[in-house]
């Protein structure tokens, strides 16, 4: 959503002259890769299930940021199959409570940047449109 939120601030920037919007565009166009990044790193590849949720999560992503509204069936069907795993990983979860463990703690150190990051935006954006 941080890409769509700096096409808007890009679109303020414009509208109403604020420089400023336009540099806080390009920050949260940043955040959005940074999240991107994080939310890939929290479904490891060697997890079957978490890597095919890891690949419905990024088809969906590229159908809605590229081919939406034509795609809505697809994304829907995506939605669909992302419930199913969903459900699935719910049952039993393929991660022992150690693995489980080490994985969240690998992400909580890679959220430092990122929610700094966010902070750091948010203020930034606060000045711009004041």
């Amino acid at each position: 959503m941080r890409p769509l939120y700096a096409a808007f601030l890009e679109g303020a920037a414009d509208a109403t002259g604020r420089k400023g919007l336009r540099a806080c565009a390009g920050a949260y166009r940043l955040l959005g890769e940074q999240w991107a990044e994080f939310g890939e790193a929290a479904l490891p590849d060697a997890v079957p299930d978490l890597k095919r949720t890891k690949k419905l999560l990024r088809e969906r992503r590229r159908l809605f940021e590229t081919e939406a509204p034509q795609a809505l069936p697809r994304i829907f069907a995506i939605d669909a199959e992302l419930r199913k795993l969903d459900a699935a990983l719910t049952e039993g979860f393929p991660l022992d409570e150690r693995e489980t463990l080490a994985l969240l703690e690998s992400m909580q150190g890679r959220a430092v940047e990122p929610v700094g990051a966010e902070r750091a935006a948010i203020e930034a954006l606060a000045k711009a449109a004041a």
